[in-house]
């Protein structure tokens, strides 16, 4: 009996151990662990090209797990692959999760772990090899601290395995508390409020890297004087003039540094930087040869090494600064990453949606001959640090096929801008954007639902240009809160809008190009303004561009739609149907230089067919019911010719009718008789028509 209890206890521990061993899936071997943590979100991209048709990359979302710490102090980080559940994710969240480390069958073998994964093969190990090996066995199933999985990973670096460069996966990640406060910066309630920032312009004398940039240069595209400053539309210009004043920017608080580094070293966590290669370089089959292809490469440690390497700097050499670090709510960092390797596959990294407690930074990364900062470029990563997501459209190709590029409104800084005299002229966001980030508005009584409009009835609204008020936008709400997917705070919108370049130097929209200037814009976005960053997979889609010019066709006396590239020829009207909702009809009755009158519809149907007798005009076209093309019967068919008399039958011809003058002017000029362009649902009066271009 004793026996048996024996061999059974033995049997219970074997189990156990089992139970708690280092898994093995094909020729890898997974660690798993817990933690819990606050996620940093990052969203990067690459830099703008204004001259090119072809889209920008989507974008790429980089996950941190972070202790929160100090301002001034280290930071406690592990890049995390949440998969599935990233985007849903946002700065600030505190998670519990299940973290998977994944080792070669190279690295278990030489560790003691492959093939008797149990943890009972024990092969003569060094010192540094047995601490890696009993850390991972140690850790395997149970629940870590940050500090704890950092330090597993800075061994693996240690012994050389290429383990300790990945991005752990994510499994089971539940949400312990999310972040619900408003995002650092937003604008709420109107409430004015004011950015600080530190910028460290880094260069490296010990490996070479002397950028043509420097503190003074970049210094003069974040704030200027006056209008005589070599760079008028600077960061400044930029949040002064498209927030209307309510995000401001004062000189006093918004530094900007020289830093020279060292190449090559540590930061506090023991974690190691290294400036030439990036951390995960050696991972790269390009370089290297070698294929690990379950390993990410990950530049984390450079990208904290610079904001600790900055702090150092203040620490050293401006006290007075640092002592008050932890009052700047931004960190500018410029650095040109890939000057010798393509270590960065951005042009631009910041935080998506900031924490006022915690540290918040934008990277650029510059060429190394590069002497001007891109500030639609900066403007946009200062904007994901308070929570905006890019600015999309739908574009079509020449053959036809369509798709939605995410950068794609170019009349935006954060979509792909095209901009008019960038070193003067302030190119803002659109409606959706500035309604997100506090800085606008509808108009009063333009906040309203589709579905309280009358139906068959067009209502006029007066729109003023963007630049001239605050409050200046169409919000038409076509899906209200709870019927816009899984997030029932969402709601699904038409904004509309009108733009109008403005002549001074730094002035709101002054660097609006001549075809986007004087439009009305069709936005939708799913979005409200309640100070949470956005979602950055359904970012706001610019759907029309619309006016009532014409422009004179010199080859046939016509006036046509003038046409914009990429976009086509721009209509009057805009008309949107959603399934079971109905549908809006949104057309451009006139604009000066200071206003836009647009007329709203709501209409039930696309057509008048069974509705013939209601009295309504069910489809927005201006008819009602016997007035409708489908609600006249059909004409009877007409009786055939009667026979023709026979020849004695016949009268004599009538002698010719002389032409009246009447008959003269109906044929003097048919080109009077051709159809008007731009057809709209409700035919304008006579002032309203199309206004002819010059």
């Amino acid at each position: 009996m004793t026996r048996a209890r024996l061999i059974m206890g033995a049997i219970l521990a074997v189990i156990c151990l089992i139970n708690r061993s280092v898994s093995v899936e094909g020729r890898k071997v997974n660690v798993t662990f817990y933690v819990q943590g606050t996620v940093q979100a990052y969203i990067s991209h690459e830099n703008p090209k204004p001259n090119s048709r072809k889209p920008l990359a989507e974008h790429k979302t980089v996950h941190l797990l972070t202790e929160p710490g100090p301002p001034d102090g280290p930071l406690n980080a592990v890049p995390v692959d949440f998969g599935e559940r990233g985007p849903s994710l946002v700065t600030g969240d505190e998670v519990l999760v299940s973290l998977s480390l994944k080792l070669t069958a190279r690295d278990a073998h030489r560790l003691g772990l492959h093939g008797n994964v149990t943890g009972v093969d024990r092969r003569l190990l060094s010192e540094e090899d047995e601490q890696a090996r009993r850390l991972l066995l140690d850790f395997h199933e149970t629940r870590r601290s940050l500090p704890e999985i950092a330090g597993l990973l800075r061994m693996l670096i240690k012994i050389g395995s290429l383990a300790g460069r990945q991005r752990l996966q994510a499994r089971d990640v539940k949400v312990m508390a999310a972040y619900t406060a408003p995002k650092d910066l937003f604008i709420m309630n109107g409430e004015p409020q004011a950015m600080s920032s530190l910028t460290y312009v880094f260069k490296s004398t010990s490996c070479g890297v002397l950028p043509k940039l420097n503190a003074s240069i970049v210094q003069n595209y974040i704030y200027a004087s006056d209008n005589s400053a070599p760079v008028v539309a600077t960061i400044q210009r930029y949040y002064e003039s498209c927030s209307y004043r309510r995000l401001t920017l004062n000189p006093a608080d918004n530094l900007v540094f020289d830093i020279d580094i060292p190449c090559i070293g540590h930061i506090s966590n023991g974690g190691l930087y290294n400036m030439y290669t990036g951390n995960g370089i050696r991972n790269n089959t390009a370089i290297t040869g070698v294929d690990d292809d379950f390993i990410n490469v990950d530049i984390t440690n450079e990208l904290m090494a610079l904001r600790e390497l900055g702090m150092n700097y203040l620490r050293v050499n401006a006290p007075d600064v640092f002592a008050r670090v932890g009052s700047f709510r931004r960190t500018i960092i410029v650095w040109p990453f890939n000057w010798l390797y393509n270590i960065a596959q951005w042009s631009g990294l910041a935080n998506m949606g900031c924490i006022s407690s915690q540290y918040c930074v934008s990277w650029l990364n510059l060429g190394v001959m590069e002497n001007a900062i891109n500030i639609p470029v900066l403007f946009q990563e200062l904007n994901h640090n308070i929570g905006l997501p890019h600015s999309s459209r739908v574009r079509c190709d020449k053959d036809g096929f369509c798709f939605r590029d995410e950068y794609g409104d170019w009349s935006d800084p954060m979509g792909n801008p095209r901009l008019k005299s960038p070193t003067t002229g302030v190119l803002c966001v659109n409606a959706p954007q500035a309604y997100k980030a506090g800085w606008a508005s509808p108009i009063p009584g333009g906040n309203i639902r589709a579905s309280d409009l009358p139906v068959g009835i067009f209502r006029d609204f007066f729109l003023p240009a963007m630049a001239l008020n605050s409050t200046n936008m169409l919000r038409i709400i076509t899906m209200p809160a709870g019927t816009v997917g899984s997030n029932s705070a969402l709601e699904r919108a038409l904004y509309v809008s009108y733009r109008v370049r403005q002549s001074a130097p730094g002035a709101y929209d002054s660097g609006l190009v001549d075809d986007f200037s004087s439009r009305v814009w069709i936005h939708e976005y799913n979005e409200t303004a309640n100070g949470q960053a956005a979602d950055i997979t359904k970012p706001p889609m610019s759907l029309a561009m619309l006016t009532d010019d014409a422009v004179l066709n010199s080859n046939n006396g016509q006036y046509n739609q003038p046409t914009v590239r990429d976009y086509g020829a721009l209509p009057r009207t805009y008309s949107q149907f959603l399934p079971g909702r109905g549908g809006i009809i949104i057309t451009v009755k006139r604009k000066n230089s200071q206003v836009a009158v647009v007329s709203v519809c709501r209409a039930t149907s696309l057509n008048e067919t069974g509705f013939c007798s209601d009295g309504i005009d069910n489809d927005c076209d201006g008819l009602l019911d016997g007035a409708e093309p489908e609600c006249t019967p059909a004409s009877p068919p007409r009786s055939p010719p009667s026979p023709r008399p026979p020849p004695s039958a016949r009268r004599s011809p009538s002698p010719p009718r002389q032409p009246k003058a009447a008959d003269k002017l109906k044929t003097r000029n048919p080109a009077r008789t051709r159809n008007k362009p731009y057809p709209s649902p409700v035919r304008p009066p006579k002032k309203d028509r199309p206004s002819k271009s010059r």
